[in-house]
């Protein structure tokens, strides 16, 4: 009887411990799949968030003006821009930043990895939408806001764009003629997503 019970004891403890090994890998598929969940809905919101500054960009450019000239058409566009930067800066759910300037693929690159080192240093021909540079016109020096170097007037569609505007580069020695103009957006959160991208020509 003693054997017996002794018998029956270990199985029904065999039995528990199973269900306890069990019921842990349940939790534990279960933690998983709530950490794969919270990732790919903070995937989502990171790059639905980068896709609402891109659309933002565009309107901004969009925005009618009532400048007499196209010098003062692509400065107030340029100024817009500015302001943009300060708003979406403001945000909290993700810390970005806008710029301006010419750029390759490695440059790109470059800039994704300074950026998530955390000394993003913008350099000619790469300027933060708030910065200010001076040219040289048929007036003197004149300052003038730095993304203008990237904007265009097109007079058939009656609107600025980006574009290779080539009177506000005439102050600067590069050749940015293999380079390509855009407005930059740098963007990461607090879930350790860093991503560079930018808005190029619109038409």
């Amino acid at each position: 009887m003693f054997v017996r019970g002794l018998i029956s004891f270990v199985l029904v403890m065999l039995v528990i411990e199973s269900v306890l090994l069990m019921h842990n890998d349940y939790l534990l598929h279960i933690r998983e799949e709530m950490g794969n969940e919270h990732q790919m809905l903070a995937l989502q919101d990171f790059y639905y968030e980068k896709m609402i500054i891109k659309r933002k960009i565009q309107n901004t450019l969009a925005e009618p003006s009532d400048a007499s000239n196209v010098f003062e058409k692509i400065e107030e566009a340029a100024a817009r821009l500015e302001e943009l930067e300060a708003e979406v800066e403001s945000q909290k759910n993700a810390d970005v930043d806008i710029w301006c300037g010419y750029v390759d693929s490695s440059m790109l690159d470059e800039t994704l990895y300074s950026f998530k080192q955390g000394n993003f240093n913008k350099l000619p021909p790469i300027f933060d939408a708030s910065d200010k540079i001076v040219i040289i016109t048929d007036n003197g020096e004149e300052e003038i806001h730095a993304c203008s170097m990237v904007l265009v007037y097109d007079y058939d569609a009656g609107k600025v764009k980006i574009g290779r505007n080539h009177m506000q580069q005439a102050g600067f020695d590069e050749d940015f003629s293999l380079l390509k103009p855009v407005i930059g957006i740098s963007i990461s959160n607090g879930d350790g997503m860093y991503d560079v991208d930018y808005v190029d020509v619109i038409e």
